[in-house]
């Protein structure tokens, strides 16, 4: 929701104008139970009272001129009601609005729990936002990056990405969303997958997975009771070599300069996370390709075998 459109719905419910869709609409980014409290507290203060004619004789005393200090007193007081009650509703518009985001590092796994038990892992370069303040309204959060989910049943749990929307009621599986590449695995329970970019809708159960590469999208299975890097592994099935080099960086935390190579050449096979070499290996032999680590592990160069 824009801003002008946020102003518009919130103007119509201080008048109690809105539709029932509006109100749902305006309350998934806005706590209207603390915003009401919050306008009752500022109708119920009560302003210290004014004696006029003390106030007066003071003018007097002072010769200064009453019209003048009548003219700016008023305003005074309207412009301090109206800056205390903007900058409330400012700030608890701000308030709700503001995510709460989670970063995996390179070569870094993280665990977190959501507000409602759900279980998030990140995988290595990944990002998560949700809106822990209105969290008991829509269980939703933006992800960056590739994350197993371990959700809690309840009200839909949304996962938005930039190319694809997954929405589940308690299950588990697996979101990855990294350059032109979109991928969803069901592990447990059924998944709801749209596509963005594919234009293009699929039901998921358990075993079943779906992937977008730019050009088309394609079902397969996947037997696997959960994401193979969360056992230290990361596996590929017809994956362009530029994807697969990218997870060795993001997996050693390593820059990988490539030379002569056609990376749009699929590669279907597995690296471990925890020996460079023995990932180089598995992926360049079977590409066939020479590789050579320098600076203790920061860089690896990538060229065709002469």
């Amino acid at each position: 929701m824009t801003e002008p459109d946020f102003h518009i719905l919130l103007a119509k419910w201080l008048e109690g104008k809105l539709t029932k869709e509006e109100e749902e609409h305006l309350s998934s980014t806005t706590d209207l139970e603390k915003l009401k409290a919050s306008l009752d507290r500022i109708d119920s203060y009560s302003f210290p009272h004014l004696d006029k004619d003390a106030l007066f004789e003071k003018i007097q005393k002072k010769k200064v001129s009453k019209s003048l200090k009548a003219k700016r007193l008023v305003p005074l007081w309207l412009r301090l009601v109206a800056a205390v009650f903007a900058f409330g509703l400012f700030g608890l518009w701000w308030w709700n609005t503001l995510p709460t985001t989670i970063v995996s590092g390179l070569a870094e796994h993280k665990t977190i729990h959501l507000p409602d038990h759900s279980e998030v892992v990140l995988n290595a370069g990944t990002e998560l936002k949700y809106y822990d303040r209105n969290w008991k309204n829509q269980r939703l959060v933006k992800l960056k990056g590739e994350a197993f989910f371990k959700v809690t049943k309840g009200k839909p749990f949304i996962v938005e990405s930039a190319m694809g929307k997954v929405e589940v009621l308690g299950t588990q599986f697996k979101v990855k969303d990294r350059a032109d590449l979109y991928q969803v695995v069901c592990y447990e329970g059924t998944v709801r997958v749209g596509s963005t970019r594919a234009n293009a809708k699929t039901i998921l159960h358990r075993g079943e997975g779906t992937r977008w590469d730019g050009k088309s999208l394609a079902d397969f299975k996947d037997m696997h009771l959960s994401p193979e890097w969360m056992n230290g592994v990361s596996s590929f099935t017809k994956i362009p070599l530029e994807e697969v080099f990218q997870e060795i960086e993001r997996q050693y935390n390593c820059k990988v300069n490539i030379s002569d190579v056609n990376l749009h050449r699929s590669f279907t096979g597995e690296f471990p996370h925890d020996d460079l070499r023995g990932a180089l290996d598995r992926v360049c032999g079977a590409m066939n390709l020479k590789y050579e680590i320098l600076q203790n592990g920061k860089e690896v160069k990538i060229a065709p075998v002469e």
